[in-house]
């Protein structure tokens, strides 16, 4: 029988990827200990939790046959974490089964033992792990957040070439909105900042009216 060390974020780890993998583990006859940067409750993001028996930073590679990093949104909380990034880094040293799901892996790449292995992770991280020298072999993610992204950004392009000369325009936007601006003598805008856009990010057409001034130089700029 192994000790397996399932690391979980403090809150919004995936539940599935903790209790299936933990049920796998325990039907194969292994103990497995769940520990995070705190012990006691951490709520998953599928309406679950668990009481981490542990605390993080007292935990020791050499304790273990196993370590296993769980995902979900909270994970990104250890990608950056002393002692997760410390445990990683003894397991892989010592030859340790070393285990990451979802976004985990990037907790892996970021002490480098990923280099010249393959691997996967949630496709939005993809290229994080390949900048840390894995060959990615997971698909690619082309979701609706990312859509979304790209559309924005090309609106944000085109609010940028429809104000040249105003600066602090607050972005991002999106259809017919409303954002603020300062005038280019660096003062706050006395008016909005109106664009309407076409889907395709481009301004439908564009117009710019000299307002009142507030007393520091500023203008309002309006684009309809």
């Amino acid at each position: 029988m192994a000790r397996v060390l399932m690391v979980v974020p403090p809150e919004r780890f995936r539940d599935e990827e903790l209790f299936d993998t933990r049920a796998a583990l325990q039907a194969g006859g292994h103990h497995v200990v769940v520990a995070s940067t705190h012990v006691g409750r951490c709520p998953g993001s599928r309406g679950g939790h668990v009481c981490a028996e542990v605390p993080l930073d007292a935990q020791r590679a050499a304790d273990y046959e196993a370590i296993v990093f769980v995902g979900g949104g909270g994970s990104k909380l250890l990608w950056r974490d002393e002692d997760a990034l410390r445990l990683a880094r003894e397991a892989a040293d010592g030859n340790k089964v070393l285990g990451a799901i979802c976004l985990a892996p990037v907790i892996l790449g970021n002490v480098g033992v990923l280099r010249g292995r393959k691997a996967t992770v949630a496709g939005t991280e993809a290229r994080t792990i390949e900048m840390a020298g894995a060959a990615y072999t997971g698909p690619r993610s082309h979701g609706r957040w990312e859509r979304r992204h790209r559309e924005r950004a090309k609106e944000r392009d085109a609010v940028r070439a429809a104000t040249c000369g105003t600066a602090g325009v607050s972005l991002p936007v999106a259809g017919r909105t409303r954002a603020s601006a300062r005038s280019p003598a660096g003062g706050p805008a006395s008016g909005p900042l109106r664009c309407r856009l076409l889907r395709r990010g481009t301004l439908k057409r564009t117009r710019t009216i000299r307002g009142r001034d507030d007393g520091f130089g500023a203008q309002t700029q309006r684009a309809e």
